[in-house]
């Protein structure tokens, strides 16, 4: 706030002055309306540029938001009850899954791939959504159970996991962010 008053400021004494030249010396006039329509066309096009960028990154803030909104809200009960049982594995040491939570991994596991999907496309980065989807990413892809009910035996339809996987294992690593069930990495 107190750069854009300063610039403001600015504006309107550069304003003032080029209008004195005008009046004291008609002259030099022209040249200052030339500098200075020609310097107002650059600020309107850095503003423009400016306010775009800003709307991309709203835009990029409020589809994170709604995607994870998707993965918690509990209306994808498959997403929620693999999370659940993957984060009480994780936590307390006990595998509650069976072969009939295999419709509800495939969920999970597609959500995951469309994070890919939109990761290898750049519309968002890891960086972007490691916070948010980290744990969640880890504890199902380093799962040995899951691993062995899904990922593994079904590797050609996950292919974007697969390939993210040591983009984003190399991105937890340096800024030393821990690795859920990093015993049973997935690569």
């Amino acid at each position: 706030m107190k750069n854009s008053k300063s610039l403001f400021f600015t504006v309107i004494i550069v304003l003032l002055i080029i209008f004195a030249l005008q009046v004291l010396e008609p002259s030099i006039g022209n040249v200052l309306t030339t500098l200075f329509t020609t310097l107002t066309t650059i600020v309107g096009f850095i503003s423009v540029f400016y306010e775009m960028k800003r709307s991309a990154d709203i835009d990029e803030c409020n589809f994170i938001l709604e995607t994870y909104k998707h993965f918690t809200d509990g209306s994808n009960s498959g997403i929620t009850i693999t999370y659940e049982k993957l984060d009480f594995m994780f936590s307390e040491g006990n595998n509650t899954f069976t072969d009939n939570d295999r419709k509800h991994i495939v969920q999970y596991l597609q959500f995951f791939e469309m994070i890919a999907n939109l990761i290898e496309k750049d519309s968002i980065s890891i960086n972007d959504i490691d916070r948010l989807y980290g744990y969640a990413f880890f504890i199902a892809t380093n799962c040995q159970t899951i691993q062995e009910l899904e990922l593994l035996p079904s590797k050609d339809y996950y292919e974007g996991i697969f390939n993210i996987y040591p983009t984003w294992k190399k991105h937890r690593e340096k800024n030393h962010k821990p690795i859920p069930f990093s015993d049973t990495p997935l690569m």
